[in-house]
């Protein structure tokens, strides 16, 4: 047990890493470059970003009395949906992905696990 669990860890590091550079944050979803887009859509980071992100900014009014800008605005300049069934969708694809991750952890501990009750 003690070499599987930092190999692990290592490889859920590794993972969020990489979902992370491509959820968006440090470069727009449109910007990604096409060979690298399947990682956008597979990154669990990129749902929950981007419907946080609708969450807060789809308001009509602006954020600050100095600078005239919108959330709508914040939201078309991020090349994010603003349509509210498109946050919705969101939530949904969060809730699906916890559920295949559930899944997957019960096929892996239940057919590939070494440990056997007594």
């Amino acid at each position: 047990m003690n070499t599987v669990l930092p190999t692990g860890y290592a490889a859920v590091i590794a993972f969020t890493a990489l979902f992370f550079l491509f959820c968006g944050y440090f470069l727009h979803s449109n910007d990604i470059p096409p060979y690298w887009k399947w990682m956008n859509t597979i990154s669990t980071m990129t749902y929950p970003y981007e419907g946080l992100l609708m969450n807060q900014y789809q308001t009509t009014s602006p954020f600050d009395k100095y600078h005239n800008v919108s959330g709508f605005q914040i939201l078309k300049a991020l090349n994010i949906n603003t349509e509210e069934a498109k946050k919705w969708e969101k939530v949904y694809i969060m809730l699906g992905w916890a559920v295949l991750y559930r899944i997957l952890f019960y096929v892996v501990l239940r057919f590939f696990s070494k440990n056997q009750r007594k």
